[in-house]
């Protein structure tokens, strides 16, 4: 297991010296260990030398299998290690707007419960914050983080799959029975800068389709789009949680089609967590 956390935090520090640092041991302990995995292994992880460090085809397809598993571990470890101590303090977490406002009141208010000794400081906001600089012991992100955020060294923790799906108000649930219903339906437009857009969806199968719509109203934000969508401004490419965390009066039309996007992590800076940052993780992918 040390090998593999090893490999791990190199991979995440970018150099043998920075994760050493890191892991708070001598650098030729690194070095020793990373050769004892790829001996065992019986591969090449990595070619390094003084000045960068470069993941081969093995070493990249080893740490996509093991990154997650080391930091559920590592967690699992330091909330064993803290069992004793008591859960209070302070956090502030960051989270986009949408999933701030449909989904965290509930499961902070249950987390809250549970550990009343603990306070919580809540700040939506749909910009990539730095957590390090702004002091923020967590934060909930979705889609692709800006170049800069490897950067910061985070740890990324699954919580939900990203997906978008059709939806519309009851009237346009018997009016779109198909892609070519919902070409000829005015768009609630996401971000664009004209009036059509295109999108792919793939079918039940997994086959992609790319179709052009085309709205009068473009909207910068999720709960703006389900709004307009509602009212009956035409139908719109929602996240999923807002279908099943939103209003009622949102319809999903066209099941069998949806769109794969960047899903919902949970991003913190450092595996050396206090009890507290680690009970609000472990509740949150327990409970969401």
């Amino acid at each position: 297991m040390d090998e593999i956390a090893t490999f791990v935090a190199v991979v995440r520090q970018g150099s043998l010296a920075a994760a050493a640092r890191e892991l708070r041991v001598p650098k030729s302990t690194i070095s020793r260990r990373i050769s004892r995995l790829e001996s065992n292994l019986g591969m090449i992880l990595m070619h390094r030398d003084r000045r960068k460090l470069a993941l081969t085809s093995d070493g990249s397809r080893l740490y996509e299998r093991v990154a997650s598993s080391v930091d559920t571990i590592a967690l699992a470890i330091n909330a064993s290690l803290e069992s004793t101590q008591e859960a209070r303090g302070h956090l502030r977490i960051s989270a986009p707007s949408d999933f701030g406002q449909l989904v965290l009141p509930k499961l902070l208010t249950e987390f809250r419960t549970l550990y009343p000794d603990i306070s919580l400081e809540l700040n939506l906001s749909d910009r990539f914050v730095d957590m390090v600089q702004e002091g923020f012991d967590l934060a909930i992100r979705a889609g692709v983080p800006p170049s800069n955020a490897s950067a910061q060294n985070l740890i990324t923790r699954n919580l939900l799959p990203g997906l978008h799906v059709i939806v519309g108000n009851s009237d346009a649930l018997s009016q779109v029975q198909s892609l070519e219903d919902l070409q000829r339906c005015p768009f609630v437009l996401f971000r664009s800068s004209e009036l059509e857009q295109k999108i792919r969806l793939s079918d039940s199968t997994g086959k992609l389709h790319e179709i052009t719509v085309q709205g009068r109203c473009i909207v910068h934000d999720y709960a703006s789009m389900s709004a307009f969508v509602i009212a009956g401004e035409g139908v719109g490419l929602l996240p999923q949680l807002h279908l099943e965390h939103g209003p009622s009066q949102l319809q999903r039309l066209l099941p069998q089609y949806s769109q794969r996007s960047p899903g919902v992590v949970i991003v913190y800076p450092s595996r050396q967590l206090p009890h507290r940052t680690s009970l609000l993780i472990e509740h949150l992918i327990t409970r969401v």
